[in-house]
C-alpha cells in the first residue's frame, strides 16, 4: 500500500470497529458486565487518556486501574501494561508503543547545548524512577559500560514529581522523547548525549482465557487507537 492506501486502511479499520460495537450494543445478546482490571506499569498518562476515550464511548463498562510497580499477583488483572519482562511468560500480548529515551535536564543546566559523551556525566547527580523500572536499568547499565555508576540524589515513583525534580535542576533524568511535550520549553530540555539513544517497547499483556467480551473489546480499541 502507498501512503493513501495505508491512510484509507486505518480509517476503515476504525469505522468498522465502531460499527461492530454499535451493532453489538443494539443486539439482544447479554453484555459482558465484568469490571476491566488493569495493572498499569508504564505509559500512565497515555493509557489513562485511552481509558477516558473508551469510557465515553461505553459508559456502561467499569474499570479498576492500579498503578503499581511492585505488584506480583498478575492473575488478579485482565490486562497488564508494561515493557518486555520475562515474568509475563505464557501471556499473550499486543504491541502498543515503540519509545525512544533521552537524558533531560533543567533549562539552565551548564551542559545544555554541548555535544556530550555519556562518560562526561560521571560527576553529575541523577534523578531516577523505581529501581525495578526499565528506564533505571537501561541508564545504569549504559553508565557502567562507560566506566561509572550514576550518582542518585532522588528516587521517585510518581512521574509528575519526577519531572518537577528534573525541571528544578535537582538532577539529570531519563525521560521518553515525548514526555515533556506538554511543558514549556523553559522547564525541561534535552541533553545532546551522542552515545545514549536507547529504545524500548510497551505491550498490553493478557491471558487468553480472559480474551472475550469487554476485555477483548478494550484491547482491540487500544490496538486500533495506537495504529491510528
Amino acid at each position: 500500500l502507498n501512503d493513501n492506501g495505508r491512510h484509507l486502511q486505518q480509517t476503515l479499520c476504525s469505522v468498522f470497529h465502531e460499527l461492530d460495537q454499535t451493532m453489538n450494543h443494539l443486539s439482544n445478546q447479554t453484555q459482558d458486565q465484568r469490571q476491566i482490571k488493569i495493572l498499569v506499569r508504564s505509559m500512565r498518562r497515555r493509557i489513562t487518556d485511552y481509558i477516558i476515550q473508551y469510557s465515553k464511548l461505553h459508559p456502561e463498562f467499569s474499570f479498576q486501574i492500579i498503578f503499581d510497580q511492585s505488584a506480583k499477583n498478575f492473575q488478579d488483572y485482565d490486562i497488564i501494561i508494561d515493557d518486555e519482562k520475562e515474568h509475563y511468560t505464557g501471556y499473550e500480548r499486543i504491541e502498543l508503543f515503540k519509545l525512544r529515551l533521552r537524558l533531560k535536564c533543567a533549562a539552565d543546566h551548564p551542559l545544555l547545548g554541548q555535544s556530550l559523551k555519556l562518560s562526561q556525566l560521571a560527576n553529575q547527580p541523577f534523578v531516577f524512577m523505581n529501581t525495578d523500572s526499565n528506564t533505571h536499568k537501561l541508564l545504569t547499565d549504559a553508565c557502567r559500560r562507560v566506566g561509572f555508576s550514576p550518582r542518585t540524589v532522588v528516587h521517585c515513583n510518581d512521574i509528575d514529581c519526577y519531572e518537577r525534580f528534573v525541571a528544578a535542576g535537582i538532577g539529570i533524568g531519563i525521560l521518553r522523547q515525548d514526555d515533556d511535550q506538554g511543558k514549556s520549553t523553559h522547564e525541561i530540555c534535552q541533553l545532546d548525549v551522542q552515545d545514549f539513544d536507547p529504545a524500548y517497547t510497551i505491550y498490553a499483556y493478557y491471558s487468553q482465557a480472559e480474551y472475550y467480551g469487554n476485555v477483548k473489546d478494550f484491547l482491540l480499541f487500544l490496538k486500533d487507537r495506537v495504529k491510528s
